[in-house]
């Protein structure tokens, strides 16, 4: 069964590359060592190495002027030679040609006249004659292909309307033409080789996605037979085609992509799907590209791990301009850390004591620090509600918390609820201004207590900053502990048990600095917490922060701005 999970997210970090002389769509992309070879696009002839190092283009030839391009396919034979050589064929207008590239970045021009200058000519058999890869009667116009088998000699097409050919690279001959048995029309794919599964006793494993078609295609050499097996499509991917995709690793990356509708029935995406090939696990990053996309062709480049999106068109029909990139990690970040919880109009509550009528027990001018600082992340920045409790707070005056929200105008409206703590503690209990230790225990029961139901669904984050030393073992205090605390609570603490924490507004600082400068690229909280440890302890007096957290959330969490 194939599990699905969709979320909106904050605006990924893609970054603008330098634009092409000529705006392209439907770009054939290809990623070689440092360059991303683009390969012509729609109706435009012109080929250009993009050098991912100086953002840069150089051009390196164009097709012959009697080529028409329109939905054609570009791929990298593979050879012993000492450049790479490309075959480009199919589309509306087929043609078959090939072109063999040594680095225009390189001081090679004598190899490169040697092989004539970078040109596309005639794919030739051995016999020199030239070579038509698929039948008068068939419909290259997004074809996509996919070389495989066991000497790397086999090529792999899929076509429309619902086709699979086999053409073998070493005879020139087309071998097996198969029919899919699906109900959608094959244009403009996703077809890849599985990079999970090894080459045995001849065979290769394809997937296929198109629309409401997901395939795993099994091919056998050795008796020239496919083997379908049907894979389980994501809803919110299900009415797209025309997406750029890259395949990195054991999963798939989706971006963008068109109903194939003109006018008001047409949807072009600006999501980002997933397809984790080992799980069988498709996950949507709903909204996370900068504009709607169709038509744009996208690679990987392994050497810096970025992936580039060139070309293509955006939700008015124009061709876009700008060409993009992102860091694998960037992307990484949210496909892989399952569901997410978005927190736009949080109701923040912070007990601050600094203040105490307590025979030597010292007062805490830090925590005016600290309620700065909060103030400042929470409120200032990203508007939420904040409620500051006295600097003299009482049991009494924190068990009539339940009174105090009560009378908070439409609490239904909240999306989450933050609770902060600061003053002298001792285990895991605050120490009140009158001598009395309250459980963080205790604390947190009062928000999953039947006068406060509206908060039980809700992400409900603690943090907490006292000194969590033992008590004397004369005393008779007990922590009351936090172990059972219940579900959808995050709780953060500055120190470890058995640790102190000293009176200086370092976690507060870190807590604030850390999501002010995060956020907005939708940097999920719990890895925010990485980085604020990891801030801490670089600081003097970090040796006596080790932050800890205990979580039972099922979900991590990305703060928005409230609107």
């Amino acid at each position: 069964m194939c599990e699905e999970k969709s979320f909106e997210v904050a605006s990924i970090p893609f970054q603008s590359v330098k634009k092409l002389p000529t705006p392209l769509s439907e770009a054939q992309c290809i990623s070689h060592n440092n360059e991303i070879l683009i390969c012509g696009g729609l109706r435009q002839l012109d080929c250009y190495s993009y050098h991912t190092d100086k953002d840069e283009y150089k051009f390196i030839c164009s097709y012959p002027s009697d080529i028409r391009l329109e939905g054609h396919c570009v791929v990298e034979l593979v050879d012993n030679s000492p450049e790479i050589i490309l075959l480009s064929f199919g589309g509306k207008y087929k043609h078959a040609l090939i072109m063999k590239y040594i680095s225009v970045w390189n001081n090679a021009n004598e190899r490169i006249k040697e092989l004539g200058g970078h040109q596309w000519i005639p794919f030739k058999d051995n016999n020199d004659n030239p070579v038509n890869i698929g039948d008068e009667g068939d419909n290259y116009l997004g074809a996509r292909a996919v070389i495989g088998g066991s000497n790397n000699n086999l090529l792999f097409i899929i076509y429309y309307p619902n086709n699979i050919s086999v053409f073998t690279l070493n005879t020139f001959k087309c071998i097996k033409k198969c029919i899919i048995n699906t109900n959608d029309k094959i244009l403009y794919p996703c077809f890849i080789a599985n990079p999970s599964i090894m080459k045995l006793d001849k065979t290769t494993e394809m997937l296929l996605f198109c629309q409401t078609t997901g395939l795993s295609i099994n091919y056998n050499e050795n008796n020239n037979i496919f083997q379908f097996c049907r894979l389980v499509m994501c809803d919110d991917i299900a009415p797209l085609r025309n997406y750029a995709y890259v395949c990195v690793n054991d999963f798939i990356l989706f971006f963008g992509g068109w109903n194939g509708k003109l006018k008001k029935k047409s949807i072009i995406s600006n999501s980002i799907y997933k397809f984790s090939i080992r799980e069988n696990k498709w996950t949507t990053l709903q909204n996370a590209l900068p504009t709607a996309l169709r038509h744009c062709g996208a690679t990987f480049n392994k050497r810096n791990k970025y992936i580039y999106a060139i070309g293509g068109y955006d939700k008015q029909q124009k061709e876009i301009p700008q060409n993009m990139k992102v860091h694998l990690d960037d992307v990484k970040q949210y496909v892989t850390i399952g569901k997410i919880k978005i927190i736009k109009n949080a109701l923040v509550i912070m007990i601050a004591v600094s203040e105490y009528d307590i025979k030597d027990v010292s007062s805490l001018p830090g925590v005016k620090k600290d309620i700065a600082n909060f103030h400042e992340v929470f409120h200032n920045e990203l508007g939420y509600t904040f409620v500051f409790l006295n600097y003299k707070m009482t049991v009494d005056n924190i068990e009539c918390l339940v009174q105090i929200l009560n009378s908070q105008k439409n609490l239904q409206e909240y999306d989450g609820l933050i609770v902060i703590i600061c003053g002298h503690g001792l285990q895991d209990m605050l120490l009140t201004s009158d001598g009395k230790y309250i459980s963080i225990g205790q604390l947190c029961e009062i928000f999953v207590s039947d006068n406060l139901k509206v908060f039980c669904n809700l992400p409900k984050i603690f943090m907490v900053d006292i000194c969590r030393s033992n008590a004397p073992e004369s005393s008779e205090l007990t922590s009351c502990g936090y172990k059972n605390i219940g579900r959808g609570f995050l709780i953060i603490w500055s120190t470890i048990k058995n640790n102190i924490s000293i009176d200086n507004a370092l976690f507060s600082k870190y807590i604030k600095n850390v999501v002010i400068s995060k956020y907005d690229s939708g940097y999920p909280f719990k890895r925010m917490l990485e980085d604020i440890r990891r801030e801490i302890l670089n600081e003097n007096f970090g040796k006596y922060y080790y932050v800890e957290s205990q979580d039972t959330l099922d979900y991590d969490i990305i703060f928005q701005k409230k609107k």
